[in-house]
C-alpha cells in the first residue's frame, strides 16, 4: 500500500512539473540556430508585421547565470533590433553598444515596455 501511495505521489509530482513547464513557456518556441540563420529570422519577423512578433537571442557569456540578450521585434509596424537592458551583461555593455552604434551613424533611443528598458 505504501508503495502505491509513493508511486502515485511521484506521478502527481511529475505531472505537475510538466504542467508548470508548459504553462511557464506560454507556447514560446525555443530553438538553437546558427549565425547564418539570423538574417532569415529577421526576414520572418519583418514579414509578420505584427506588433507581438519577436525573436530573442541569448548569447552565453563567461558567467554561467548571465547572457547577452538582443531581440528583433516589430514596433509601430517596423522590424528592428533591440538591446534589452535586463541582464547584467547588457547593462554593463550599454555604453559600448551606444558608442559602437554612433560610430556607424546609428542613434539608439532608450525605451520602456512592460517595465523593461531597452535600446532601439
Amino acid at each position: 500500500m505504501n508503495t502505491l501511495i509513493v508511486s502515485l505521489l511521484f506521478l502527481a509530482a511529475v505531472a505537475m512539473y510538466i504542467f508548470w513547464r508548459t504553462r511557464r513557456d506560454n507556447g514560446i518556441r525555443r530553438e538553437t540556430i546558427a549565425v547564418a540563420d539570423i538574417g532569415e529570422v529577421f526576414r520572418q519577423i519583418s514579414g509578420q508585421g505584427v506588433e507581438t512578433s519577436f525573436a530573442v537571442f541569448a548569447i552565453q557569456t563567461g558567467e554561467e547565470d548571465d547572457a547577452v540578450e538582443i531581440q528583433f521585434s516589430v514596433e509601430n509596424g517596423k522590424a528592428g533590433l533591440d538591446w534589452i537592458l535586463m541582464s547584467p551583461a547588457n547593462i554593463e555593455e550599454k555604453p559600448k553598444v551606444i558608442q559602437y552604434a554612433a560610430s556607424k551613424g546609428v542613434e539608439w533611443q532608450e525605451k520602456e515596455m512592460n517595465d523593461w528598458l531597452y535600446l532601439r
